[in-house]
Order: C-alpha cells, then sequence, then structure tokens
C-alpha cells in the first residue's frame, strides 16, 4: 500500500489566518523511505538503499506496508552518497520502536568524524540523540528530556539550519541549541546509512536494536504545521 503520499497537502492553517503555514513535504525532500518496496527512495532522488540483514516487519499504523527490525548486532541499510552537496541544512525525520536503554545507537546517520562533518539521528541511554559538526568542527550532541526505551512507536525529528539545532520528540521540542557559528559541517563523503555508524567508533559500529519507519530528510528546516503532520502518523491522501 503507499504510503505518505505528500501530494495535495499544500497547506495547514494555525488557529488564526495570520498565523497561517504552508506545508509542502514534497519541497526540498531529499530522500523518503516508507519501506513499502524494501528501502526504495520514493522522493526521485535516486537514493535507494541497500538492506543489509534487516526484516522487514509491522508498520508503525499496523496493516500499512512494513518497516524494519534491525537486530543490533550487525543489520543496517546501507543509502549510498548521493545527496546533494553542499548541504547546508537538514530535518532528518523518523518512527522507531525499541527498547534499548543502554548505549549508543545510530537510526538514520551521515556522519564522518575523522572529516568533522555530517549529522547523527540516534539513542543514547534510552534517550534521542541529534548531533553533527558546527561550521568550527566543533562536535554537536542534542539529547531528549524524555526516554523512548518503553517498546512503543515514537516520532523523532532532528532539524538544523544556520546556526540553530533543534530535536522534537512525539511532536515536543526537547532541545534546542544556538550555536555561535553562522553555518554548519553537514557535508561529508560518508555514505547515508539506517540502523548503524557506517564506520565504527572506538570498535563498535553503534548498532539499533528496534523497528525504524518513515524515514525522510528535507535539505531544509520545517515548520512548526510540517512538524505537526509527521508527528500525527496519519497517511496523506493517495496519490
Amino acid at each position: 500500500m503507499i504510503k505518505y503520499a505528500l501530494t495535495f497537502i499544500l497547506a495547514l492553517f494555525a488557529a488564526s489566518g495570520a498565523d497561517a503555514q504552508y506545508v509542502d513535504l514534497l519541497w526540498e525532500r531529499l530522500a523518503h523511505y516508507p519501506f513499502s518496496n524494501g528501502a526504495e527512495d520514493i522522493s526521485g532522488n535516486g537514493n535507494h538503499g541497500v538492506v543489509q540483514g534487516a526484516v522487514a516487519s509491522e508498520d508503525f499504523r499496523v496493516g500499512d506496508g512494513n518497516s524494519y527490525y534491525f537486530d543490533g548486532v550487525d543489520d543496517h541499510i546501507d543509502c549510498g552518497n548521493t545527496l546533494p552537496v553542499p548541504l547546508t541544512a537538514v530535518s532528518v525525520s523518523c518512527w522507531i520502536r525499541t527498547d534499548q536503554g543502554e548505549g549508543d545507537a545510530h537510526v538514520v546517520s551521515k556522519v564522518d568524524v575523522a572529516s568533522s562533518g555530517g549529522f547523527i539521528l540516534g539513542t543514547q541511554d534510552g534517550k534521542v540523540k541529534w548531533a553533527g559538526f558546527d561550521g568550527s568542527g566543533q562536535f554537536l550532541k542534542l539529547v531528549s528530556l524524555s526516554r523512548i526505551d518503553d517498546d512503543r512507536w515514537h516520532c523523532l525529528v532532528g532539524m538544523v539550519e544556520g546556526n540553530s539545532w533543534s530535536l522534537h520528540v512525539d511532536g515536543t521540542l526537547e532541545n534546542q541549541v544556538i550555536t555561535g557559528q553562522g553555518v554548519t559541517a553537514l557535508t561529508t563523503s560518508a555514505p547515508l546509512t539506517i540502523g548503524r555508524n557506517f564506520t565504527g567508533n572506538d570498535g563498535s559500529h553503534q548498532c539499533f536494536r528496534g523497528l525504524i519507519d518513515e524515514v525522510l530528510i528535507h535539505g531544509r528546516a520545517l515548520n512548526d504545521c510540517e512538524l505537526e503532520v509527521i508527528n500525527t502518523g496519519e497517511p496523506y491522501p493517495p496519490r
């Protein structure tokens, strides 16, 4: 079944007309993995993934397509290195379900510590982390207040644009940092990887254990109404 057809959702209005915000989740959509047809990227940009060990499982909306289960040992999806260069802003969203309460794990990442570039959306000791490099090459990490290791579905969104980094969990802004740098260091030759760190760190690939679904990457920050649409988890009208 087709999931998250993004066409036709072009305007969502806030409480008053003066506060109206437009929702267009097709705008600057770099990659989109609904996992309805393997690890196919339905954005039209050709960033298709290669599944390495992960097993198709139930969707976060039961009965509507698939998610992937990652064993926390070596399962991952390699999506290659074809995101636009330079990458100056990014929003990464996904749904996860896990009981992994200890250690660090990468959910969606494109990072290379050696070249001080990229981003990581993952987990740390049962909470969510959003990390990457600012324009000075300084590594930055935001950690959520709430825990997500309760074996229930949670919506994660990490965003960075200019000097603003923010982390949202289940529709709530949980952490935000304004850096002293006007630019970020998001560009890297590392592949986009789902379920683990592609290079490994201290002998570990920081593999994720649990379910991942509906991975969506934009080359910009999302507005409040777009965040609300993603967090509802409801399917969009069919294309």
